[in-house]
């Protein structure tokens, strides 16, 4: 596996940087939009953030205005931590690492795994030979229930 040259790291925490100032420019779009408005009901030249005659729809325009910049400006900003992280990280993140590490936790995953169906097969090991001793015990019972299992599957047979 390739090292990642000065010059892809550079790029990568170029673009981070790019990509976090144009999510902080479009969340400050966004509360631009909700924080200053004004409608100028003689002069429209002083109308700021108002694109409608009433107060209302144009509190709704800027809202959405709002949510979208918003939006927008934190996925912006998620992508330029993540291509950040990406670029700040140890030239040593080669396939090879990943796969060993994923084989070691896959073998702990299957060590408790099998620990715990072991765990379960002894339980009902344990609690069939409950039953048996049970059932020695009380053979009348067991007859019982030996003959209601019986009669129950010939009703259930099919004529």
């Amino acid at each position: 596996m390739t090292k990642r040259s000065n010059g892809a790291r550079a790029f990568l925490l170029l673009s981070s940087v790019a990509l976090i100032l144009a999510g902080i420019f479009f969340i400050r779009c966004g509360f631009d939009k909700k924080d200053n408005y004004y409608h100028s009901e003689g002069y429209s030249s002083l109308d700021v953030n108002a694109y409608v005659g009433g107060d209302a729809y144009n509190f709704i325009i800027n809202g959405t205005y709002f949510a979208g910049y918003c939006a927008l400006g934190g996925a912006l900003l998620i992508c330029g931590t993540i291509t950040g992280a990406i670029g700040l990280s140890p030239e040593d993140n080669s396939i090879e690492t990943t796969n060993e590490i994923l084989k070691i936790a896959f073998a702990k995953e299957l060590a408790e795994v099998e620990a715990e169906a072991a765990r379960v097969k002894a339980e009902e090991e344990a609690r069939i030979a409950r039953s048996k001793a049970y059932w020695k015990q009380h053979p009348e019972e067991y007859a019982k229930l030996t003959e209601n299992q019986n009669i129950a599957q010939q009703l259930l047979r099919p004529p």
